[in-house]
């Protein structure tokens, strides 16, 4: 498994291969408890955030009020960064989901720094697509298949990408996650997630071994998709 290999549309962008240490005395860092909202969409953007540690959750609200998550954003991730044309505010909002570590960095000056480092610029060009990707495939990911397809294929997903091979075939997925956050994702509820989930355990295609998930077969859960 290649984590440094985040071509595959998945929602979980955590551990990215990305390095901010020229940010690091450029801004102020800090932590925010769970729970936090770091802003919302249409706010004025007058900030932009490096995920140190922890995870921040990404989402839209419709006109009914429901909530939709775009994606899970962890360490190395970027938040804020967009710049439309004629345009400065955000345009998605966001809630940590853990306790985070954070550094602030004023968008003017981000801005500026991105212009002498060419290497901040590909940096934030490349967490722009990915973000775009993630957009495109959650479209397409909700309009096709049942809940349990869709949490099975976040299983997936979360081994491509974050997997670190057990045997020829089982796969440890280093990453934390919750029920929760996988209900958000794959637009269902946390009950749903924990019947499939426990479903998925009866029939011996995944395991949890203290906080990490493992998934035994990672063809026969395929096959089982």
């Amino acid at each position: 498994m290649n984590r440094e290999d985040h071509s595959n549309n998945s929602p979980w962008l955590d551990k990215l291969p990305f390095d901010w240490s020229l940010l690091l005395t450029e801004g102020e860092l800090t932590r925010v408890q769970k729970n936090t909202h770091l802003y919302h969409v249409g706010e004025r953007i007058d900030v932009v955030y490096i995920v140190l540690e922890g995870r921040v959750r990404l989402y839209l609200i419709n006109e009914e009020g429901k909530e939709k998550t775009i994606a899970i954003i962890g360490e190395n991730g970027l938040l804020g960064e967009y710049k439309m044309q004629n345009r400065n505010a955000y345009v998605t909002s966001t809630v940590t989901v853990s306790e985070t570590k954070l550094l602030k960095v004023k968008k003017n000056h981000f801005e500026d720094l991105l212009l002498q480092h060419r290497q901040l610029a590909k940096q934030r060009i490349e967490m722009l697509s990915m973000k775009v990707e993630l957009l495109a495939h959650s479209s397409l990911h909700l309009s096709f298949g049942n809940s349990q397809e869709r949490i099975v294929q976040t299983f997936l997903q979360l081994a491509s990408m974050y997997g670190e091979m057990e045997n020829q075939k089982a796969v440890k997925i280093s990453i934390i996650f919750t029920h929760q956050e996988i209900a958000d994702l794959v637009g269902t509820t946390r009950v749903t997630v924990v019947n499939v989930v426990k479903n998925l355990m009866e029939l011996g295609l995944i395991e949890k071994k203290g906080r990490y998930y493992y998934i035994s077969d990672v063809q026969k859960l395929r096959d089982y998709h």
